[in-house]
């Protein structure tokens, strides 16, 4: 048989163990020509309600200088844990008493101060006012199913001593609906914590926040407020909504469109807003997609149409990797963090142990780094200045903000598969797009994908691998039982010719499955067909010789459990002679068999 049973089990096995064991990233690029957003105007009720004893306002520099810095709360140092991963810069625990293991809280992501400059130049990052310079802020959610505590922000700034310790921290709630109580004091709404997954960004003036239902969320941080901390879940802060940008007309593919990670995309100039939604269905894949920014007043970059200002994907893309907390620019790549991968499913995390790295670019096949980010990572920042990946560590017990060289890793990534040229063949639903000329793989916004050539490669690698194998297993199987004949005969159990019969001969060729005695050979002519000559023997004479000969051999056969081999067809002296150019054929004299004596 070509492809006997056991074979074809043999390749099923291997195709299952090759795609079990390769984790690659597949990607496809998407049309985003109706991915739009749509900006809400301003919450005049901002610049309306009045300051007073009871509601003091801040300006996101003197909140900075006059509240974090003089009374916040201190972080404390990393432990050797953090100090252990790879590359490790920097980075800090919360207040163990508060935060490091809050049972109501949850960190997700980071945004640092130099995410808030325009375009990325040294000259602007000069001139940040220096209130900010070394300050970052971190989301947070409220966990407790009893109660909806909403979201709220920390904000974090540098101090003067050890590294670590030397950091201040104060927590602002962010709110909506916000509006002047009487009597003086404010009323407010908090956010559904339900619908954030911890997309953060900071751009200028603007923090920006991901909200599963709404779209994006935007808050002017020059409008941080001072209240009754028994209204704000136990904080004196406030930081009210200003605008929205809602999903209009989103693709049937980009739905639902979660907003759960987000950073700045500093491969353009003004930078893009990168965002993408938390998969964790193994059928599923990550969306990707980015917004221009207006690198004049930090709000997205938006055009009228139809008396509504509008702001359009410039880049989307989906991707293999599920789970993923966070994602930046860096490098001339993406840097992709998740968790550990939970034994057994690619669709589940381990939170205790330390998250998984990607460095890809779109059209590449890369497989991740394991064990080099915090335990539970969640979102990702990156830092030009000091070239620090910042990631948020979010199991309990270890929280806290790491540094890591981002460039320590570019060395040490395995090279692509493969960087193929686009095609017009896809994912399902792929459409085509504008083109963007800052796609790091130099494609189309939103041409048809390149991952039909991506999986079409590694579906063609994975079959002639399994091919290859099934070949060497075939292989192996004839050899073995070539070489279990072998012992057979050498064992002397099933030998054929048996001992005494002619071999290595082109008469023994022609044979069929008869064997002749050598006396019985010698005694014949050379032009005589002696396969012929071997069955009239067997048949006519039933010489005792050549009779307990092949009968000795087979009772040697039976012992051996082998099957008995039967004689073919003899060829009439016509049929012989026309299918072969070998004769004269001679007719042998019929002989009486022999009497055998008593």
């Amino acid at each position: 048989m070509l492809f006997p049973q056991r074979c074809g089990l043999r390749f099923t096995a291997v195709i299952t163990l090759l795609c079990i064991f390769t984790d690659p990233v597949l990607s496809e690029k998407l049309d985003t020509k109706n991915l739009t957003l749509i900006e809400t105007t301003y919450n005049s009720t901002l610049t309306t309600i009045p300051s007073d004893t009871s509601s003091t306002k801040y300006t996101l520099s003197q909140f900075l200088s006059n509240v974090v810095a003089k009374t916040g709360l201190s972080t404390v140092s990393t432990t050797d844990e953090d100090q252990g991963l790879r590359y490790y810069q920097t980075g800090f625990r919360w207040d163990p008493d508060e935060d490091v293991n809050s049972s109501y809280w949850q960190p997700l992501a980071v945004s640092t101060w130099q995410d808030t400059v325009f375009n990325g130049t040294s000259a602007e990052l000069a001139s940040v006012d220096n209130a900010w310079k070394g300050a970052m802020v971190v989301s947070w959610k409220h966990t407790a199913t009893d109660m909806n505590g909403g979201v709220k922000v920390t904000f974090v700034v540098n101090g003067t001593g050890a590294e670590g310790a030397s950091r201040k921290y104060s927590h602002v709630l962010l709110v909506n609906n916000v509006a002047e109580k009487k009597g003086g004091g404010m009323t407010f709404d908090t956010i559904n914590a339900t619908d954030f997954r911890g997309g953060l960004v900071w751009y200028g003036g603007w923090l920006y926040l991901g909200d599963g239902k709404a779209g994006l969320r935007a808050f002017d941080v020059n409008h941080i407020w001072k209240v009754d901390s028994k209204d704000a879940f136990g904080m004196e802060y406030i930081l009210p909504q200003a605008r929205m940008y809602n999903p209009s007309g989103f693709p049937t593919l980009y739905r639902p469109f979660t907003f759960d990670f987000m950073s700045i995309d500093r491969n353009s100039t003004p930078p893009s807003l990168l965002v993408g939604n938390y998969q964790d269905n193994a059928s599923g894949m990550t969306l990707l997609a980015k917004w221009p920014l207006d690198g004049t007043n930090g709000r997205l970059a938006t055009k009228t149409v139809d008396g509504k200002l509008v702001t359009t994907a410039s880049w989307g893309y989906r991707m293999t990797i599920l789970n993923v907390r966070g994602m930046v620019f860096a490098h001339q790549r993406y840097y992709i963090a998740r968790p550990a991968t939970a034994t057994g499913s690619n669709a589940a995390v381990d939170m205790n142990e330390r998250g998984m790295l990607w460095l890809w670019s779109p059209g590449q096949i890369v497989d991740p780094i394991n064990g080099v980010l915090p335990r539970g990572v969640g979102g990702l920042a990156y830092s030009p200045d000091g070239d620090d990946l910042w990631a948020v560590a979010v199991t309990d017990g270890s929280r806290g903000v790491i540094g890591i060289k981002a460039g320590g890793y570019v060395g040490e990534v395995v090279p692509p598969v493969t960087k193929p040229t686009p095609t017009p063949t896809g994912l399902p639903n792929a459409t085509s797009g504008p083109t963007n000329s800052n796609i790091p793989d130099g494609g189309t916004a939103g041409s048809k994908a390149n991952t039909g050539a991506i999986v079409g490669g590694v579906i063609g690698g994975i079959a002639a691998g399994a091919v290859l194998l099934w070949l060497f297993f075939m292989y192996r199987h004839r050899k073995a039982a070539r070489d279990a004949e072998r012992q057979l005969t050498s064992q002397g159990a099933d030998q054929y010719p048996p001992p005494g019969f002619v071999t290595g001969t082109d008469e023994y060729d022609h044979k069929g499955e008869i064997p002749m005695l050598k006396s019985e050979l010698d005694a014949s002519s050379t032009q005589v067909n002696h396969a012929g000559y071997a069955a009239a023997v067997a048949r006519s004479t039933g010489s005792t010789e050549h009779i307990e000969a092949l009968d000795e051999w087979e009772k040697k056969k039976a012992a051996a459990r082998m099957p008995a081999r039967k004689p073919s067809p003899m060829a009439t002296p016509a049929e012989y002679h026309g299918g072969k150019d070998e004769g004269p054929w001679v007719e042998l004299p019929a002989i009486e068999k022999p009497v055998q004596a008593p």
